[in-house]
C-alpha cells in the first residue's frame, strides 16, 4: 500500500474525496477508467520516459500484490473455511508448513 507520510496524505485525500467516487464507481470498468485517467494526468505532468513508464507498471503491480495480500487472501481463507479446501492443496500446504517448522527447528529458530 502507499505508505507515504501522513502530512502528504491530507492533500491527496482531499482530492479523492472531492471526486465523489462513491456515487460514480459502480463497476470495475469505471474503476479502470478513473485509474487510467489518473495515470495519464501523471504522465502528462512528469513526462513519458522509460523510468516513468516502468515506475507506473511497478506501482500497478505492487498495488495488485498488496491488495491481494491484504484483502484477497483473507477473503479466500474465509471461503476455504466456509466451503472447504481443495484436498490436494490442503495436503500440500500442510506438508510445506511441517517442513518449514522442521527447518526452523534445525536452525534453532523454534
Amino acid at each position: 500500500m502507499p505508505y507515504i507520510l501522513k502530512n502528504e496524505r491530507a492533500g491527496l485525500d482531499d482530492i479523492v474525496e472531492a471526486a465523489e467516487f462513491e456515487d460514480n464507481l459502480i463497476h470495475v470498468g469505471h474503476l479502470n477508467y478513473v485509474l487510467t485517467k489518473i495515470i495519464m494526468i501523471f504522465i502528462n505532468r512528469v513526462g513519458l520516459n522509460y523510468d516513468n513508464f516502468v515506475g507506473i507498471i511497478g506501482v500497478l503491480q505492487t498495488m495488485q500484490l498488496e491488495i491481494y495480500r491484504r484483502i484477497g487472501a483473507p477473503y479466500e481463507n474465509i471461503k476455504i473455511i466456509e466451503n472447504g479446501d481443495v484436498p490436494e492443496i490442503a495436503s500440500l500446504n500442510a506438508s510445506l508448513l511441517f517442513e518449514q517448522d522442521e527447518a526452523m527447528i534445525k536452525k534453532g529458530e523454534r
